[in-house]
């Protein structure tokens, strides 16, 4: 029995150096970086305080009334590593200006900006960037078909309570076919234009074709839309050279035509290399998308034309 108290406290001193070494090497390898701010502000200040407190106390009682030196070493190496992260989490090392370079000024100005921070990864769990511009695009392609129906109705109304977002689904109307296919591009396009992160938006362009699923079938103009944003999608998320583009061409027969077109397409390309002057109205990726806008033109008695981008 004696021999196994004797191993058992061998044990623990040994166990006592793994973790000094352990704590060694987690210390050198943040040692040269101390003086970057970005591994300073990496770095929790209330989380670096409360492993101090907690631990204090267990020193302590390791220390003075259990006398059980093993574990008081092992805790009190455990406290000189914490008040180490804390100097670094308060930019002890790092350059700054001479009327905030006090230790007490310093750790002032670490919580003011974590305070400013504490709810970024609850917001980011339960409210993704760009919500706004998701949620308009998600409603528009619901609507395509100038209805929701009930299955898409509560996948909307889930989104929208997770995100915290107040939308009266009621009062949304269609603003007709045709438009309703142009601003979902659009609206497409802008959320592309903010540069989301590409997991996000491989996950939106996901939810697209849920919410096209919901009620178990897809009408045409879902179809007809869907083939056109999807492939705005894949443009961005793999910027895939070999996707087709087809660009739509307008120009202009008389006077009349050329100042309505321009009043209509501010800041269009005007090209001269077609065989005569005409305006390039925009490049898209389903030529059933660039023949409805073809028509919007030829509607208007304009002139246009469709030519695929190789």
């Amino acid at each position: 029995m004696d021999m196994l108290i004797i191993l058992v406290g061998w044990f623990a001193y040994a166990s006592v150096f793994i973790g000094f070494i352990k704590s060694y090497l987690t210390v050198n390898k943040i040692w040269s970086r101390k003086h970057d701010t970005n591994v300073a502000e990496s770095i929790s200040v209330y989380a670096s305080l409360l492993g101090l407190i907690s631990a204090l106390p267990f020193f302590i009682k390791y220390l003075i009334i259990d006398q059980d030196f093993a574990s008081a070493l092992q805790t009190g190496v455990g406290l000189l590593v914490g008040i180490f992260f804390l100097l670094v989490g308060i930019g002890f090392w790092t350059k700054q200006k001479k009327e905030s370079s006090g230790i007490w000024q310093r750790f002032l100005r670490a919580i003011k900006k974590e305070n400013h921070e504490a709810a970024d990864l609850i917001k980011a769990l339960t409210k993704p960037k760009h919500a706004e511009r998701i949620s308009k695009i998600f409603i528009q392609l619901a609507m395509i078909d100038g209805r929701i129906d009930a299955s898409e109705r509560a996948l909307l109304e889930s989104f929208h309570k997770l995100w915290s977002l107040e939308i009266d689904l009621d009062s949304i109307k269609s603003n007709g076919q045709e438009l309703s296919f142009i601003e979902l591009r659009d609206a497409v396009v802008d959320y592309l234009e903010y540069a989301p992160p590409i997991e996000q938006a491989a996950e939106v362009k996901a939810l697209l074709e849920t919410i096209v699923h919901a009620d178990n079938q897809v009408s045409d103009e879902e179809r007809f839309i869907l083939d056109e944003i999807t492939q705005v999608f894949e443009d961005f998320l793999n910027g895939d050279e070999n996707l087709p583009r087809y660009e739509v061409l307008v120009a202009p027969q008389n006077r009349d035509q050329h100042d309505m077109l321009e009043s209509m397409l501010n800041n269009c390309e005007k090209l001269t290399d077609k065989g005569g002057e005409c305006y390039r109205v925009g490049e898209y990726y389903s030529r059933n998308y660039a023949q409805m806008i073809c028509r919007k033109y030829r509607s208007m008695n304009v002139f246009s034309a469709i030519e695929r981008i190789d």
